[in-house]
């Protein structure tokens, strides 16, 4: 239990606090979405925070898994419309453990370069935290990093036809156009609007 209070605490951006505060959740309607594609049934299913958890730590497997595998884990905004959607792409070996997760297409000096700049993007100047991370970058370096985490983060896109089911699997659809989800669903080609039903 406590392994996973302080990942939901490092996950919210507040495991470097001098005072972490404790997080409750009201409701179990407050934890992220995580979804598995089924590409047999074509369908996406809703998968336990706590099965995820211990999935994405090692510690267990999702039962029936194996091969290559497509997640999302959906972020709702404060009005309940979906605000962002992180991809998520898994090679599970026969015990169903995440056995690899690079499926990008990067050569090994662009790796490199995307590990060392994504190092100190997290990073924190003590002495002027304003021009830690990102802010550090050259603008050859921002160019070069943006580049990358973008072919990395469409690497773990699903298809297309498991987005369009996602979108209609959604219960509450984006509405910020600058959101993640509408940047996931844009990156796929796809609208976001539902025509209405009868």
């Amino acid at each position: 239990m406590q392994k996973q209070e302080l990942y939901r605490k490092l996950i919210l951006g507040i495991g470097t606090m001098t005072n972490v505060i404790e997080i409750r959740r009201k409701n179990r309607d407050d934890v992220p979405g995580v979804m598995h594609w089924n590409a047999r049934r074509r369908s996406w299913r809703r998968i336990a925070w706590d099965m995820w958890f211990h999935f994405r730590s090692g510690e267990s497997a999702i039962p029936c898994l194996t091969g290559d595998h497509y997640f999302v884990v959906c972020c709702f905004a404060p009005d309940g419309r979906t605000g962002n959607i992180h991809p998520h792409r898994y090679r599970l070996d026969e015990a169903g453990l995440i056995k690899s997760h690079d499926f990008d297409d990067l050569s090994e000096e662009e790796y490199k370069t995307f590990k060392s700049l994504n190092k100190r993007y997290y990073e924190v100047d003590k002495i002027d935290p304003l021009k830690s991370g990102y802010a550090s970058f050259s603008e050859a370096e921002r160019d070069t990093f943006e580049r990358l985490r973008k072919r990395i983060w469409c690497s773990w896109l699903p298809p297309q036809e498991a987005a369009r089911a996602l979108l209609e699997a959604l219960p509450n659809l984006p509405s910020n156009p600058d959101s993640g989800a509408q940047e996931f669903f844009r990156e796929l080609g796809i609208g976001t609007t539902r025509l209405p039903v009868g």
